[in-house]
């Protein structure tokens, strides 16, 4: 190659976008673009003949460059020392200070030289995040309700199922709550269904407050939530019928200024250490609520 041609090489390496660095048998570098030489916080002019393990010391004290999470630097740098130069290629990634992410490849060259590719991979990590995001947000829309957050009534009998089933086999109860939220149709009547959803939409935010984080919450119709508590027994169930009855008793619903008073009627089956497909216990459930409203708004009925 003549001298004209390898200065035009040169000049196009340190114009691409990814790193290039070429070690020598004794990991010392004999050639490294600017990328590459900006990535461990040196100019391309002051990195010749340093040797790669002194390179990846200054980015971590000097906090520059590619990011290393070690809280022992040569505990680090004696384990990479294992993987390097044992295949003839491989790559793997690595994330920078400032955000991005590099996809680091190792190809050996002849007389042991080992030639590093730092490929910039930031677009299409972030187009893969994006993605996964758009997944979650997916899955989120075809599990939950639409207006409430809460689980939909598929989702909610699908992992009431599970839950049920994991309940039998570590002896433990169960109990399903039905709660039918009272005058919604009056409040859709009088102000119309935008006051009513926004009232739901309150509703659900205060069930999900009064009930624990592993607890199962649905909206199962238009005004009726369900409620699939793990390990709860008669008596937790009656205290907590009656706690989501108090709590409707005192709230105000509000939309657009107007103060909406409501209540619940709930219907609660208790599964003891025995073993009730869901359709029953739900089936069960529906009695109680049905025998509940036959006694008035408010009213609390359990069975088992």
């Amino acid at each position: 190659m003549d001298a004209k041609t390898a200065k035009l090489l040169a000049s196009a390496l340190d114009l691409t976008e990814n790193g290039i660095m070429i070690l020598d048998r004794l990991d010392k570098v004999v050639y490294s673009n600017q990328m590459a030489s900006e990535l461990f916080g040196y100019e391309k002019e002051n990195i010749k003949g340093k040797e790669y393990d002194d390179l990846i010391r200054h980015a971590y004290e000097a906090q520059h460059g590619l990011s290393i999470q070690a809280s022992d630097i040569e505990e680090w740098l004696s384990e990479a020392v294992l993987h390097r130069r044992t295949e003839v290629y491989r790559s793997f990634e690595v994330d920078s200070l400032d955000g991005r992410w590099f996809l680091i490849a190792e190809q050996l060259l002849e007389d042991d030289h080992l030639c590093l590719f730092f490929f910039d991979q930031t677009g299409e990590k972030e187009t893969q995040d994006e993605l996964q995001h758009s997944k979650t947000l997916l899955n989120e829309a075809a599990s939950n309700d639409l207006m409430t957050g809460l689980l939909n009534h598929r989702t909610f009998v699908d992992r009431a199922r599970q839950e049920i089933s994991r309940g039998y086999r570590a002896n433990k109860p169960t109990a399903l709550l039905l709660v039918d939220l009272c005058k919604l149709k009056d409040i859709n009547d009088k102000f119309g269904y935008h006051a009513g959803d926004h009232c739901l939409i309150q509703v659900a935010h205060h069930l999900t407050d009064l009930y624990r984080d592993y607890d199962l919450i649905g909206r199962l119709d238009g005004d009726e939530f369900a409620v699939l508590l793990s390990g709860a027994t008669y008596e937790d169930t009656d205290v907590i019928a009656h706690r989501t009855k108090h709590l409707f008793e005192q709230l105000d619903l509000e939309f657009e200024g107007r103060v909406f008073r409501t209540s619940v009627t709930i219907g609660a089956h208790v599964l003891g250490r025995s073993q009730l497909p869901f359709d029953q216990m739900h089936h069960n459930a529906e009695e109680a609520l049905l025998e509940a409203k036959a006694q008035g708004n408010g009213s609390v009925i359990l069975t088992k």
